[in-house]
């Protein structure tokens, strides 16, 4: 029979896994979701989407610059808790937020994106 000790420390264990397990593939699975949520308004865009289009969608751009005649524009938003929670801008230099990056051809139309979401 293990030292009751043992028992005590192998218990704990257990129950930290249990509870650590899941809020690691919950993180994972808003990650996912956010990301999902981007891709399905912007990815359609991609070789016809205007500019204006994006303004549309997300409001004012945070950033905007220009690299070898193309337009990069970028976008902050606050941290959201789950994929369905309305995008907000950035209100703060603090903390974590996602970023939605675009370029742009000379015509303004949508090339290609990425974005940054913190995990």
């Amino acid at each position: 029979m293990k030292p009751r000790r043992e028992l005590c420390v192998i218990a704990l264990f257990s129950c930290a896994s249990a509870i650590l397990v899941p809020a690691c593939s919950s993180r994972q699975e808003r990650f996912e979701e956010k990301e999902q949520s981007y891709k399905v308004k912007v990815a359609p865009l991609v070789g016809n989407g205007t500019r204006e289009k994006l303004v549309e969608l997300f409001g004012i751009p945070a950033n905007k610059i220009t690299v070898e005649e193309q337009d990069v524009w970028a976008w902050h938003f606050r941290r959201r808790k789950t994929a369905e929670e309305p995008l907000l801008p950035k209100t703060s230099t603090v903390g974590n937020y996602e970023e939605l990056t675009c370029t742009f051809d000379t015509k303004g139309i949508l090339q290609s994106w990425r974005v940054t979401i913190p995990k």
